[in-house]
């Protein structure tokens, strides 16, 4: 049963494809040649050609697996340095100049619309929910996640924060109060900023 969990598991092209690019920039070709060496084969085949952000991959083998990789070669083991890091890369890696504009002109409230549309067309299976709280806070739950990992929550809660940064907000906060991976009904990641 849990062999079939993991097969429905995907995350699309558009999330993992900055992987090979913050690591060269981080830590160079000798870096990237380290973690080519060190991630199962599946792993590189994924990252070893152009990655087509629009095709689905196994989100054990191409995402939280080489992650987790990087977090042991470059961060000591400390995954939530290195996906949080990754995450915020990836926000300003997956972002055109015309779209950072946008984020930058738009509201808090479209900005999460946005990250709501945005997380739940890029896993699969996967359902989010986006709680207003206040003009200066969220709360963002992700749910029917069956292969929740660590890896994924920093790199979301990365991405957010980026995301509010490009927007102009200030001493942003992103918490994650509540893991999938202890046995809560969702992750929540409570969010505040000025």
């Amino acid at each position: 049963m849990a062999d079939e969990t993991i097969l429905k598991m995907q995350v699309r092209g558009r999330v993992i494809s900055s992987t090979p690019k913050f690591i060269l920039k981080n830590f160079g070709k000798e870096g990237y040649q380290k973690w080519a060496e060190a991630i199962s084969l599946n792993a590189y085949k994924v990252y070893n050609d152009p990655i087509d952000e629009e095709k689905w991959f196994s989100l054990r083998e191409s995402l939280i697996k080489p992650f987790s990789n990087i977090a042991q070669l470059f961060y000591d083991w400390d995954v939530k340095k290195a996906c949080w890091e990754m995450g915020r890369f990836n926000a300003d890696y997956g972002f055109t100049n015309v779209s950072k504009l946008r984020i930058k002109v738009g509201s808090t409230h479209s900005i999460f619309e946005k990250s709501d549309e945005l997380i739940n067309s890029n896993y699969k299976p996967c359902s989010t929910s986006l709680i207003s709280t206040s003009d200066f806070s969220r709360l963002f739950r992700i749910k029917d996640f069956p292969e929740m990992d660590k890896t994924i929550e920093f790199h979301t809660a990365g991405w957010m924060e980026r995301i509010l940064e490009i927007n102009g907000c200030k001493k942003i906060q992103v918490d994650i109060s509540k893991s999938l991976t202890q046995a809560h009904p969702y992750s929540e990641l409570k969010i505040s900023w000025e």
